[in-house]
Order: C-alpha cells, then sequence, then structure tokens
C-alpha cells in the first residue's frame, strides 16, 4: 500500500512545485496533475468550479458507499452536477475515482480546450507548461490493471490505491515505479477545504497532508496574472505574452475578494493545527521558505517522510525530467527564488498598500518564523480573519462549508466597470492570440503528439 502525501492547499500557492520537487525522488511518484476528491453537496447543490467547494474523502462499506458518502458526486475536470444524478448509489469506483471509462479526445476547438483528465497523453504533461516532453500514456493498460488491483476490494483506501498504482505503470511503460516507490503524490488546489480530514488520517494510515502557505503578496499578484490573462483572450496559452504593462493597469477584478481567500485560508489552517496538533503527519510550511531555503526544508520532509535526502529532491521535476514550471511570468530553471519579487511587476503601489493595511501584522508574523514548518497558534488570533465565526462554528460543517463557499465564490468574478481603454487593447489582444494560435491547433488536431502543445 503506498503511502499518501496529499498536498491540500488554495489555488496559486506553491502547491504544484512541492509536488515537483518530491517527484524525482526514487520513493516517491508524483501526478502530473491536480487530483482532488469528490465534491460533497450534502451542503448545498454544487454548480460552479471554485476554490473553497466542499471535498470528501469517501468511506465505504462492503465496497459501496456509506450512508455518510451518499451525497458525494465526482468530477473536478469533467464536473458533474447533482441533476446528472439523483443519488450516489448510481455512482461506480470509476467516477468517484475520476477515471473515464473511454479514452479522452482531444478538444481542437478555439476556446474550447480544457485539462486532460488523464493529465498525459503523447508528447503532454498537464503541468508541463513551457516543456518539451516525451512522454506517453497506455490508457488500455490503465484500465485493465486498475479493474486488476480494484477487483475484490471493499475499503476506500485500498481501490485508491488501486487507482495509483495502474496509473503509474502505465505511464511510459511504469519506469517511474519500482519495488522502491514507497509513496504517492497528490495535489490539488482545493484541498484546503476537504471536509473530513479527520477521515483522512484514520483512512490513510502513516500518510501526510500538507498545506502550503505562500505570500499574500505574491498571492494575488499570481492571481491578478491569472484574471487578467482571461480578461485579455490568452487564457492559459504561454505565447503570446500578455505584457507585465497591461496588467498592471488591470483592475476589472475584485481586490478585497482576494484579500479575504487569503486570510480565511491562513484562519482555516491554523485551526487545523488546533485540533490535530503540530504533529509530522499534518504539515504547514512557507513557500517563500521553501523557496529561500530549499535544501534545508526538503531535508526536513525527507526526515518527516522517513526517506533518504538526496539532492534530486532540491530540483523540481516532472516524469523524473526537468520541469521549467507553471508560472503565468514564464519559464523557470530549477528552484528560481526570483520569482518572489515578481508581484512588484503587476501589482501598483495602491493595491499593494490595500493589501498590507489589511494583512501587514498576519503576513510579518508568518514571514518571520524561521522553521522548516509553521506553525500558525504562536500567532495573536486577533490577526486572523474571522478567527471567533470560524472557531465557533469549526465542528458545526453545515455552517462552515457555507461559510467557506461564501467567502470565496466571489473570488475570480470580474467587476463591473466602465469601458475604457484596456478594454479596446482587451479586445484587439484577444483577437490577435487567437489567430496566433491557429497553426497550434491545426497541428494538434492532425498532427497530435508532435511536438509542444503550448497549452495547459
Amino acid at each position: 500500500m503506498l503511502k499518501l502525501i496529499f498536498i491540500g492547499a488554495i489555488n496559486r500557492s506553491g502547491g504544484s512545485l512541492l509536488s515537483r520537487l518530491f517527484d524525482g525522488h526514487e520513493n516517491i511518484v508524483s501526478y502530473p496533475l491536480e487530483l482532488p476528491f469528490p465534491r460533497d453537496n450534502s451542503f448545498y447543490k454544487i454548480t460552479d468550479n471554485f476554490v473553497g467547494v466542499p471535498m470528501t474523502v469517501p468511506s465505504m462499506q462492503n465496497g459501496k458507499l456509506s450512508d455518510t458518502s451518499k451525497f458525494l458526486y465526482p468530477g473536478f475536470s469533467r464536473s458533474l452536477t447533482p441533476e446528472e444524478f439523483q443519488n450516489s448509489s448510481e455512482f461506480d469506483k470509476y467516477d468517484l475515482l475520476d477515471i473515464p471509462k473511454t479514452k479522452p479526445g482531444i478538444p481542437t476547438k478555439w476556446g474550447k480546450e480544457k485539462a486532460d483528465i488523464i493529465g498525459i497523453r503523447k508528447n503532454y504533461l498537464e503541468k508541463s507548461f513551457y516543456d518539451n516532453v516525451k512522454t506517453d500514456f497506455d490508457y488500455e493498460k490503465y484500465i485493465n490493471n486498475f479493474e486488476k488491483y480494484s477487483k475484490g476490494k471493499f475499503n476506500w483506501n485500498e481501490i485508491h490505491n488501486a487507482r495509483h498504482l495502474a496509473y503509474f505503470e502505465s505511464w511510459d511503460q511504469g519506469k517511474y515505479i519500482t519495488k522502491k516507490t514507497s509513496h504517492v503524490v497528490m495535489h490539488t488546489s482545493s484541498g484546503l477545504y476537504l471536509t473530513n480530514i479527520d477521515k483522512f488520517f484514520e483512512i490513510y494510515k502513516d500518510s501526510r497532508f500538507i498545506i502550503p502557505v505562500r505570500d499574500v503578496l505574491g498571492y494575488v499578484a499570481s492571481e491578478k496574472v491569472r484574471m487578467a490573462r482571461i480578461y485579455f483572450g490568452s487564457r492559459r496559452y504561454n505565447k503570446p505574452k500578455l505584457p507585465l504593462f497591461f496588467i498592471k493597469h488591470f483592475s476589472h477584478y475584485d481586490l478585497k475578494a482576494k484579500i479575504r481567500n487569503w486570510t480565511t485560508a491562513a484562519t482555516r489552517i491554523r485551526l487545523l493545527q488546533e485540533k490535530f496538533g503540530i504533529n509530522k503527519n499534518l504539515i504547514v510550511y512557507s513557500n517563500e521558505r521553501l523557496v529561500q531555503n530549499t535544501d534545508k526544508v526538503m531535508f526536513d520532509f525527507a526526515k518527516n517522510l522517513n526517506i533518504n535526502f538526496n539532492e534530486i529532491l532540491c530540483k523540481p521535476t516532472i516524469g523524473k525530467s526537468a520541469w521549467g514550471g507553471n508560472s503565468h511570468y514564464g519559464a523557470s530553471k530549477g528552484v528560481n527564488k526570483n520569482t518572489l519579487d515578481n508581484y512588484t511587476r503587476v501589482l501598483s503601489k495602491d493595491e499593494i498598500d490595500t493589501i498590507l493595511k489589511e494583512t501587514k501584522n498576519l503576513r510579518s508574523a508568518i514571514l518571520e518564523q524561521d522553521n522548516s514548518f509553521l506553525d500558525l497558534t504562536k500567532i495573536n488570533s486577533k490577526y486572523f480573519s474571522d478567527y471567533y465565526y470560524q472557531k465557533k462554528y469549526f465542528e458545526d460543517k453545515e455552517k462552515l462549508m457555507l461559510y467557506y463557499s461564501l467567502v470565496n465564490s466571489g473570488g475570480r468574478k470580474v467587476n463591473v466597470k466602465k469601458a475604457g481603454w484596456l478594454a479596446i487593447i482587451s479586445l484587439m489582444f484577444s483577437v490577435y492570440a487567437h489567430l496566433f494560435n491557429i497553426p497550434r491547433l491545426i497541428k494538434l488536431k492532425y498532427f497530435p503528439g508532435l511536438g509542444k502543445q503550448n497549452y495547459t
């Protein structure tokens, strides 16, 4: 049974970097895409995708979902809605584990591209934004091996483990998983809002729940770049590159909402540490500390996981090959410390002042901790957002999950404002981005797997 390393984050917090640092180690396999737990619509009917949507570790009895898990529904990339299934008895293990029953096709229509649900196809890896990769995935072997390994299994962790084994045995002829493999890494940017972390520790023996905390300035800046790219029509394509000048002047987003997203997450992390303690299984770390002192932090991770430390843990890889990152700012070689100052390139002085006015004390208290792993319980509770309400309702899942969903739902909404010169530039740039990517779409349609596919 592989031990699970689950990186449960909020978006743009650095979880991808940690999963890639783990990737190269001989004892670890790491998924090349984000992989969530099933959504939980027992609190409300979920129809949107955003950080804060509740996810739950399923509970099974005799191979079927227990009553406590009857409101789960699967899907992240596919985002199945509750109307499609009247009750969870219609789900099977493929649905719950997000395994498509037929090999997914490749959308080649402008605006219809989306994350690959497998994460791997010929010369394509979901988290490989800037790299030329040589890889492939045997889908038929994946399905056959999953069926073989999951047959006769009745517990969720056994069925989940069957997915891991089948997946990595089907990627590049199984060369990444060996007899030395002891851990598997999953990462999702909504994992912080898992509703039953206590169940996680109960089901996954000797596993880790790891939470990254990113500097609020870097977090907001990265989110701003993401929203600006959508506004200007460049989406997740690395070419054409959107000039930072336009991003800095972009203001059609709710800055206060992004600040609330970060402070709410920080408060939840503190309350999780209050409940579960500062121990080897729940780990909170600073993304800035990881980037600045990679050797020390990864040494402590290796010690925590009881694996040998070697230099490969300090080099981000994907499929054991060098990874150029997935930053909107461009490709990186290795762990790039210069990225920590990127926020100055896209945030205005007024934006920075607003962020610091709301978060200065909490931000400073986090950044000043010099250990590899953070202890937020040491920080004065008055610096946290809605600490009183989150603590009061922390054991009342219905109220708490509704609170988290309400706080996070507006994080990527666009503010309606009078159109100005930037709107004209946006229209022109979106047309340019469309024309620029036509050759890529033609190549993807008629010559799939040939060269860089330029989308993730």
